[in-house]
């Protein structure tokens, strides 16, 4: 499992504990960030470089103890990672990685359909599904039945995406980037 949480491959299905909320002190462009998760769909989104994949790598280090996903973001010895799940502590679980490069939107739409397909017969209310990059990759169509398949499962569901329009029942939390400060900030907004 730790060499896949050292791969900085993007396009992942990682199954992880459900999570009521998530702190993040000095980590990154993070000064102190407070994201509190909805029982169902959390989408975190952003420009390039505005924290969105920091937030993903404090997640599972925060889950899996695994710190060195984030020795490159760590700048200060305050640094922090807060985690509350919302029921009984879990192992993180691997669903799958996806090359990005080699595939083409179609393809990979119909492996992650398949994948939640998998995950949602597992029927396990205690674990999230955390997705990241996936969704930029799709065309419009898998983007919409893939959307229609997560509206429809109960386990929470965050994904970390550019692309969130159509998007509805969900939080979106916004990475707005301050150069000026050289730190980012959350925008949250239920829609």
């Amino acid at each position: 499992m730790n060499e896949v949480l050292h791969e900085t491959r993007k396009n992942r299905i990682f199954y992880v504990p459900k999570i009521r909320r998530i702190r993040i002190k000095n980590i990154g462009l993070w000064k102190d960030v407070l994201l509190e998760f909805a029982d169902g769909m959390n989408v975190i989104t952003g420009v390039t470089a505005s924290g969105k994949s920091t937030v993903l790598k404090c997640i599972l280090s925060g889950i899996s103890g695994n710190e060195t996903l984030l020795e490159d973001l760590a700048k200060q010895k305050n640094s922090r990672i807060e985690i509350e799940p919302a029921g009984k502590s879990m192992a993180l679980e691997i669903g799958g990685c996806f090359a990005s490069e080699n595939v083409n939107a179609y393809s990979s739409g119909e492996i992650l359909y398949n994948k939640l397909l998998g995950f949602i017969n597992k029927t396990n209310k205690g674990y999230a599904l955390l997705i990241d990059g996936i969704m930029d990759r799709l065309s419009k169509d898998m983007f919409e039945k893939t959307l229609d398949l997560l509206q429809k499962t109960e386990n929470q569901k965050i994904i970390i995406t550019k692309r969130y329009e159509g998007i509805v029942n969900a939080r979106i939390f916004e990475c707005i980037q301050d150069a000026e400060n050289n730190s980012s900030g959350i925008l949250v907004r239920d829609v």
